[in-house]
């Protein structure tokens, strides 16, 4: 299976390089680009949600030493819904993952530069 960044990096060299193969569906190759900027945003997305929860959850632990219950309880109900946000971007990921693979394992290996053209 090819790599996305060889995708990213050789975009052009890769698509006259699937034409020899008589390859026709080059458009894949923007859906994947275009799907692993997705995968990338929503990762992001999942690494900021999941830091501001551990701060959040430090936070609860120093309010409590302090005796402020009522600041702690407000800060468990937002790492709650943290919580449920995180669970549906680790769902998004992983749906964006999966086509991403299916979209990658639709594409041939790619020829050397000294394969000469097929025979349509």
């Amino acid at each position: 299976m090819i790599r996305v960044n060889l995708l990213r990096d050789n975009k052009q060299s890769i698509i006259e390089r699937l034409s020899i193969r008589n390859f026709k569906s080059l458009s894949i190759i923007d859906e994947i680009i275009d799907l692993d900027d997705q995968r990338k945003s929503n990762q992001l997305s999942l690494d900021n949600n999941l830091s501001k929860a551990n701060n959040i959850s430090k936070d609860i632990a120093d309010l409590y030493k302090s005796g402020d219950t009522e600041k702690a309880s407000l800060l468990k109900k937002e790492s709650k819904q943290l919580k449920e946000k995180t669970r549906d971007l680790q769902s998004t990921q992983n749906k964006i993952e999966k086509d991403l693979d299916n979209l990658l394992y639709q594409i041939p290996n790619v020829p050397h530069e000294l394969v000469s053209p097929g025979v349509t």
